[in-house]
């Protein structure tokens, strides 16, 4: 019985909840269509409608529709119920001639009342056609570098994206190779769960997707470049098949032709942005923040006992480049001794810069009872929306401090605020010492005697050895292709550790991806191939130039083939126990010969 109360108790929330709702009715569909090519728009309504009109097409062509789907979800949260609904009405559509066409609003009548669309504009083109019915053109698949803005100021956040354009010809992507991002502070953004969308570019339409997001923060004015990024795909093409073809193939439209797999390296161009100098004069305490940003400080109580600690929290918080932004400097009475403070981040990375909020925390002991006044603590920024300086403060800070425990009198007490340095004594009489003083005579002078003789030889030696040792050093530096050379077995070995516990957690996406780098990066220092000029016949020629064997190279090239097979392609079946021995046995040898 308490059951179908319940139910029924649900039904009517949700039919409440429902009725009091806005209803709406959105408009979904590509921004962009080629000729002849068709194409969804879909009218999406929040509720089950009594009745709706058809759109006006604007000259576009029906192919097909209304077809309609209907869904509808209840949930109850914390006592209250909530009902989604969507009804879905989808129109198949073409164009014959280019143009821009607007599909006008649709009236749909839900309870009595009439909700209408926006209209929804579409532009068709007409591709630039460069490739053959067969084959494949270079610029049927493109890989650009993106930026947000090419003006900004130092400190100021610009996003950078890669995208991939032609994703309908792309079988998988490897062989990446990211920008350096020189005069830039990075971090990486994701772009899981980002959706294709339709865009021209040079005359023609793709289908373009982005592949990586960096946000970054200029740490230097002048004119900075986002350097290019390489990027191998593996495309599908279209080419001419030997023989006759089927009766399927011949009714399906595809009589003498096949698809098969091509690799494509792709790069993109240098982008440049220009970094402007931060105004100047800049405010006292300017420590560099930019962005929109506030200021708060908290004691830990407002009652304290001499020669007792507390904690002084100073929290900076808003959007803009957190992580470089310097502590601020609060100011205590002379009496406190204030210690370094320990800091705490709390961020979130968004594409308007790092969010979130940085909290700084000071130990502080007061030395003297009395009544005191901990200033504001004040933070400046730069805001670049508005091209200014902004100062913030927290508000002062009374605090009262107590007699210590022992219950003697610190020798002052002061009363209302001071700003001024105490010099606060226990005693008026300072203790008399006594015994042996240890005098000398006025004659004697520690120069030349028997000790600064000798402290002045172990100086010397200090110094010749700590001279030969750096020469030494930056002798063995300067030689950049030694180092490398002689660094990349430990590196490619830590990278392999890192790949056997991936391996050992089943993590086969994360363990593929760390053998690439630390194959690519072993070849890359024990080779001299900077990372930009990095492919496997760059690798074949060097090795075979080193005295490897043709055998070890040919093992080589299938390994690195097989782990980039393995990580981008889905269903790829290998065994990372047999990848990673061959990993090991190849680097061993290599060690032996190079």
């Amino acid at each position: 019985m308490r059951k179908f109360l319940l139910l029924i108790a649900m039904a009517v929330s949700s039919a409440v909840s429902y009725a009091a709702g806005n209803v709406t009715v959105r408009v979904e569909g590509p921004s962009i269509a080629r000729i002849d090519e068709y194409f969804n728009v879909q009218f999406i309504v929040d509720a089950e409608p009594d009745d709706y009109s058809e759109p006006d097409f604007g000259g576009l062509d029906l192919v097909a529709g209304p077809i309609t789907s209907f869904s509808r979800s209840m949930s109850w949260i914390n006592g209250k119920a909530s009902n989604t609904v969507s009804y879905i009405i989808t129109y198949s559509l073409i164009a014959s001639k280019e143009g821009v066409y607007t599909v006008g609003p649709m009236s749909v009548e839900v309870d009595g009342k009439t909700v209408k669309s926006k209209p929804y504009p579409i532009e068709v083109v007409k591709e630039r056609t460069t490739r053959r019915s067969q084959g494949f053109a270079s610029d049927d698949v493109l890989l650009r570098m993106v930026v947000s803005k090419t003006e900004v100021y130092k400190g100021e956040p610009v996003v950078a994206t890669v995208y991939l354009y032609g994703l309908d010809k792309v079988a998988s992507l490897g062989g990446a190779t990211p920008p350096a991002f020189n005069g830039f502070w990075k971090q990486e953004l994701s772009v899981s769960g980002a959706q294709p969308e339709r865009v021209t570019f040079n005359g023609k339409v793709y289908d373009r997707m982005p592949v990586a997001r960096y946000l970054l923060f200029p740490q230097k004015s002048g004119r900075l470049e986002v350097e290019r990024m390489d990027v191998t795909a593996i495309v599908m093409v279209e080419s001419s098949m030997q023989g006759p073809g089927s009766l399927l193939d011949e009714f399906m439209g595809l009589r003498g032709s096949v698809m098969e797999q091509r690799e494509h390296r792709m790069t993109t161009s240098p982008v440049a942005v220009e970094v402007r100098e931060l105004p100047s004069p800049t405010p006292v305490g300017f420590t560099g923040a930019v962005g929109n940003f506030g200021v708060s400080a908290q004691l830990s109580s407002l009652k304290i006992k001499a020669n007792s600690s507390a904690t002084l929290t100073v929290t900076v918080s808003g959007t803009g480049n957190l992580p470089t932004v310097a502590e601020p400097k609060p100011s205590v009475p002379g009496t406190f001794d204030l210690y370094p403070a320990k800091s705490s981040d709390d961020f979130s990375l968004a594409t308007g810069g790092v969010s979130g909020s940085r909290t700084y925390t000071y130990p502080l002991i007061p030395r003297a009872e009395g009544r005191y006044t901990i200033e504001p603590v004040k933070f400046s920024y730069f805001d670049p929306a508005t091209a200014r300086y902004h100062t913030v403060a927290t508000d002062p800070i009374d605090v009262e401090v107590l007699p210590d425990d022992s219950g003697a009198s610190s020798g002052a007490i002061v009363g209302g605020p001071v700003k001024e340095d105490l010099a606060i004594l226990g005693k008026d009489i300072h203790f008399i010492r006594l015994g042996d003083p240890k005098l000398s005579a006025r004659d004697s002078f520690f120069v030349w005697s028997p000790v600064y003789v000798l402290v002045l030889a172990a100086l010397a030696a200090i110094s010749c050895g700590v001279l030969f040792y750096m020469r030494k050093r930056v002798k063995a530096m300067r030689d950049a292709v030694k180092v490398r050379n002689k660094r990349a077995n430990k590196v490619a070995l830590r990278r392999l550790k890192q790949s056997k516990a991936y391996m050992d957690a089943g993590k086969e996406a994360l363990f593929y991806e760390e053998m690439m780098r630390a194959l690519y990066g072993y070849v890359s220092d024990k080779l001299n191939i900077p990372v930009s000029d990095l492919s496997k016949d760059n690798i074949e020629e060097r090795m075979a130039e080193g005295g490897i064997s043709q055998t070890d190279i040919t093992a080589m090239i299938k390994l690195l083939s097989d782990c980039e097979w393995a990580r981008y392609s889905p269903g790829a079946s290998l065994q990372m126990t047999s990848v990673y021995q061959a990993s090991l046995d190849l680097i061993d040898r290599f060690e032996s010969k190079l």
